[in-house]
C-alpha cells in the first residue's frame, strides 16, 4: 500500500475526496508501492474526473528506494508538485506497465491546472 494515500472509500463510505491540502516535508524509504499517491475512483473503478480533489500541494518530499512511480496523483483540480527528490528503484519493479513509455517518477491521470517540477536532478 502506498505510504501517504489519500482517497475516496467506496465499499464502507469511510472518506470523501479531499480539498486544500499539504503533503510536504516527508521522508519516505522502501515502500513497496507508490510512496504518495492521490487517487479517485468511482464506484465502478473508473477515474472520476478532475475536481474530485481540489488544491493539492505535493512538496519537499525525499523518496528513496520506493517503486516508481514515487508519486500518482489523479482527478485533482489546481495542483502542485514541486521541491521533491527521489531515488527510486529499478524500473523493472515498477507496478504500472510502462510499454514504450519511459518510467517517470511522477505520473499524473485526469488533473487539470497542474503545475509538477520537472524530472531532472531530483536525485538527493
Amino acid at each position: 500500500m502506498a505510504s501517504v494515500l489519500v482517497a475516496p472509500e467506496w465499499w464502507w463510505l469511510e472518506s470523501g475526496s479531499s480539498s486544500d491540502l499539504v503533503i510536504a516535508d516527508n521522508q519516505i524509504t522502501d515502500c513497496r508501492a507508490t510512496a504518495i499517491e492521490v487517487v479517485a475512483r468511482g464506484g465502478t473503478g473508473a477515474l472520476a474526473p478532475s475536481g474530485a480533489h481540489k488544491n493539492i500541494v505535493i512538496r519537499n518530499n525525499t523518496i528513496l528506494n520506493s517503486p516508481l512511480p514515487n508519486i500518482y496523483v489523479t482527478s485533482t483540480d489546481k495542483l502542485m508538485i514541486s521541491g521533491n527528490q527521489f531515488k527510486p528503484l529499478d524500473p523493472s519493479l515498477s507496478r504500472f506497465r510502462w510499454g514504450q513509455n519511459k518510467p517517470t517518477a511522477i505520473v499524473t491521470e485526469a488533473c487539470s491546472r497542474a503545475e509538477v517540477q520537472p524530472e531532472g536532478n531530483n536525485t538527493p
